[in-house]
């Protein structure tokens, strides 16, 4: 039986297929590729509720496999928050289509981020930890996290204080500029969408916003 947590990402891959019809959906069972290819890049889609004490889970062997695809073409992450609060709560004892209907009529996107592999790289290389036991090995990534990079905020590490984009290593260097973007309401969707890319590749943002190239 699939679990809430599965069942909220499958809703969520649905609502960006509907959003991006020219989305092609490549998923595999072993999340060995990302979950949609675009003629442009691929995309890989992670969603979380939308409180601060809820993150997405980054899985190091997917950002690995995703880097050895950008010879072919870039890598994005969109990355969503909903607002289907209590979801294990609401759905647990029901029947799995009534759980999905209840997604279906209830669960909403209310933002979107949408950040390269290299960035969520470098995260990874500074948030990843090991469970209590050492058997999980993982990094969460919150809607704060992915705030302070874009305004590059002041953050304390390790008993220091250093500003984000240093700290995390994006842009990777003065020769790579950056384009960061906090969530605006983009009406053409009907949500808020942000953005931390290459500036090379901040072109792909108007297939994104609805806009045309």
């Amino acid at each position: 039986m699939e679990s809430v947590q599965t069942l909220i990402g499958t809703r969520f891959e649905k609502i960006i297929s509907q959003m991006y019809p020219e989305l092609r959906y490549i998923g595999d069972e072993e999340n060995n590729v990302p979950d949609f290819e675009h003629k442009d890049f691929f995309l890989e889609t992670k969603v979380a509720y939308c409180q601060p004490d809820f993150a997405i889970r980054l899985k190091e062997y997917q950002i690995e496999n995703f880097r050895k695809l950008e010879i072919i073409k870039p890598v994005y992450y969109l990355i969503g928050f909903h607002n289907f609060q209590e979801s294990t709560k609401r759905l647990a004892g029901l029947k799995i289509d009534t759980q999905k209907k209840i997604l279906s009529k209830e669960m909403q996107i209310l933002r979107l981020f949408i950040v390269h592999n290299l960035t969520i790289k470098r995260i990874w290389d500074k948030n990843n930890c090991f469970s209590k036991n050492e058997k999980h090995h993982y990094c969460t990534l919150r809607d704060s996290h992915l705030c302070q990079i874009i305004e590059d905020k002041e953050i304390t590490r390790n008993g220091k204080k250093t500003n984000a984009r240093e700290y995390y290593g994006t842009p990777p260097s003065k020769f790579e500029p950056y384009s960061f973007k906090l969530p605006e309401f983009n009406k053409a969707k009907g949500l808020e969408i942000g953005y931390i890319l290459p500036k090379e590749l901040e072109h792909v943002m108007n297939y994104f916003l609805g806009q045309k190239s």
